[in-house]
């Protein structure tokens, strides 16, 4: 209350005073150049003016404010147009040559051609002087027999087969057929057994015993060659495709080739070469005999 009091107070006084020390003419208006003049004058629009002195110096060149803030990167701008085509380079060095390649796989045997019409026939031969024991000359040396007729050489090769029993003949094979003998033509193979052959020779002392000696002659005809080739064995003669019969001699001339499945039957191998020998290779060869004829 006290406070309050004392508030009103100072303002009171400070009112009285203000009021005491005013103008006494209303609305006074004070011009600092044509002197003082009443907001109740009737013309209120006093002269207004300006003093307008000498430019003063320059002022000293305000601090330099800090560098403002990076601004972003700016987006991309559009692909530019294509360039125009550049002139063409010179032709470059020839490259080193490459490594030659493997050779490529040997191509699949061609199909064997039509046999050719058969030749005239030729004029008969001179009649053959007649060999020893009746027979046929029976030659083999060093695997090729001479020929007459459509073929002038083939390669013989005999097949042994071992058995407990010791070696055992298992097939003649005849190779190297000339592809242009007919048809109609057949390859005769002779097969001796306790040869006895002499070549002529006069050989008393090594004389070999002939009541056993057979020949047996096997007849197959030329078509049955595979690859200019024909094997006589067990099995051939089983299918028919070659015959085997008792051409001349004592003995027996059935199961001449083993039977390559258990190893039963066939000739002995020792049996084909002459006994004794005559200590000559060619002489003492297994006595087989080819030829091809009708």
């Amino acid at each position: 209350m006290k406070k309050m009091t004392l508030f009103l107070a100072i303002l009171i006084f400070s009112r009285i005073g203000i009021a005491y020390g005013a103008d006494l003419a209303p609305n006074g208006l004070q011009n600092f150049f044509l002197g003082s003049t009443n907001a109740s004058a009737g013309n209120i629009n006093q002269v207004l003016a300006l003093l307008v002195g000498p430019a003063g110096p320059p002022g000293p060149a305000g601090v330099a404010g800090r560098d403002g803030f990076v601004g972003m990167n700016g987006v991309d701008g559009m692909p530019g147009a294509p360039g125009a085509t550049g002139e063409a380079g010179p032709q470059g060095v020839q490259g080193v040559p490459g490594v030659q390649g493997l050779p490529g796989a040997t191509g699949p045997q061609g199909v064997s051609g039509a046999i050719g019409a058969n030749g005239g026939t030729g004029p008969q031969g001179p009649v053959g002087a007649t060999g020893a024991d009746g027979g046929i000359s029976l030659g083999y040396a060093n695997g090729t027999v001479s020929l007459n007729g459509c073929d002038d050489s083939v390669k013989l090769d005999i097949g042994s087969f071992f058995t407990p029993d010791g070696f055992k003949l298992k097939s003649i094979r005849v190779s190297d057929i000339n592809p242009a003998c007919p048809a109609t033509q057949k390859v005769k193979i002779y097969i001796t057994k306790f040869p006895c052959e002499t070549n002529g020779e006069s050989l008393t002392v090594l004389a070999c015993s002939q009541s056993n000696k057979v020949t047996l002659l096997c007849t197959t005809s030329v078509v049955k060659a595979s690859g200019g080739a024909i094997t006589v064995n067990r099995s051939a003669i089983s299918r028919g495709d070659s015959t085997c019969v008792k051409f001349s001699g004592a003995g027996s001339g059935t199961d001449f080739f083993v039977d390559e499945i258990n190893g039963s039957g066939g000739s002995s191998m020792d049996d084909l070469y002459r006994s004794p020998k005559l200590g000559v290779a060619a002489k003492d060869n297994p006595a087989i005999g080819v030829e091809i004829t009708e």
